[in-house]
């Protein structure tokens, strides 16, 4: 059998998807295996498969696994993004915001690690600067922390360089905490306490309460 026989094959067991909801669901099964086995799990040729395509499919998206992974990526900001604007719908106070957007973010990063590790790894930071797509939606999820901050420190404009310092002081202290808990460096029986989420909960509280002043 030629080589171009069983490449016409494998292409005819191809599921039959349209351009756009190719690239998706090559991204899901990107996310699913990130989630399994990491990183070093993802390949194009694993997606593919996985995906129930030919192995030169995924090219037509992404030209390579960095290219793959930037699109994963962006597509966990976007997800962030949402939970954390969904975690204060109805929240009036400002330092409410803050102990809600905190506990939300911990949850997102214990509820997909492997995800969460990958957003801000240094190969995704790196594509930053020829990714307009990534970049912008990642500055998207900064901007509820940063809104809520002003508020509680009472800088409407949400752009003064006080309300800067302390959105970086507050993404720290989540981003922190997120990375100590999958790591095991801190957990809920070390410091007496019910659950990550009430862990997160206190901690930011914490903060919240200390912001303002």
């Amino acid at each position: 059998m030629t080589k171009i026989h069983e490449m016409t094959k494998k292409i005819a067991k191809s599921k039959p998807y349209h351009h756009g909801e190719l690239r998706d669901a090559l991204v899901e099964s990107a996310l699913a295996m990130l989630e399994e086995g990491g990183v070093e799990a993802v390949t194009l040729r694993g997606v593919a498969r996985r995906t129930g395509v030919s192995q030169a499919a995924p090219y037509s998206h992404f030209r390579n696994k960095e290219a793959l992974l930037g699109a994963v990526a962006t597509v966990g900001f976007a997800r962030l993004s949402e939970r954390m604007n969904a975690s204060i719908e109805g929240l009036e106070a400002a330092a409410e915001r803050i102990v809600a957007l905190g506990c939300c973010y911990v949850r997102f990063a214990t509820d997909h690690p492997g995800l969460f590790r990958l957003m801000f790894g240094r190969a995704v930071c790196q594509r930053f600067a020829e990714d307009e797509t990534l970049r912008r939606t990642a500055d998207e999820s900064y901007v509820p922390i940063s809104r809520a901050i002003g508020d509680q420190i009472g800088d409407a404009s949400g752009d003064s360089p006080d309300t800067h310092l302390a959105t970086v002081a507050a993404w720290s202290l989540v981003h922190g905490l997120s990375s100590l808990v999958l790591e095991g460096k801190v957990t809920p029986e070390r410091l007496a306490v019910a659950d990550v989420e009430t862990l997160a909960r206190r901690i930011t509280t914490l903060f919240a309460g200390r912001v303002a002043s």
